[in-house]
């Protein structure tokens, strides 16, 4: 896997988005999915939002090792701010499930009220039309 795949994947063990990691690091949004590798002045600035983040498995040109560091590992105070990130990530999928969930509840309601309105326009159609006999 390249720098950028492997960053995607921990993205993905964060389990939030690309647009939201890259927003929290300082990085352009676009700054994972390009063809060259991140630099490491990007990934200074990951690490020290991410402490966790083991850079010695991002730069390796194998698969091996730990995505994430063990927790002594980790500056306790750094370790705080990822926390709260990986809380905030939770919450805004709670949200956007939730959102979700109401958006199609919604749509269903709609179409309801579309096809009610449709079938007593047709009605008063019917009701204007004289009867061919």
């Amino acid at each position: 896997m390249t720098v950028n795949e492997k960053l995607i994947q921990f993205v993905e063990y964060l389990g939030t988005s690309q647009r939201k990691f890259t927003k929290a690091c300082d990085l352009s949004e676009g700054a994972l999915r390009g063809k060259n590798s991140i630099g490491a002045d990007k990934l200074g600035r990951i690490k020290r939002i991410h402490p966790e983040l083991n850079l010695e498995w991002v730069i390796s040109d194998d698969d091996e090792g730990e995505m994430t560091l063990p927790a002594e590992r980790i500056n306790p105070e750094l370790k705080e701010s990822g926390v709260k990130y990986q809380i905030q990530g939770s919450i805004d999928k709670i949200v956007e499930r939730k959102i979700a969930n109401r958006f199609d509840e919604l749509k269903g309601t709609l179409a309801e009220l579309v096809a009610n309105e449709i079938e007593k326009e047709l009605e008063r159609a019917k009701k204007m039309k004289p009867n061919k006999t």
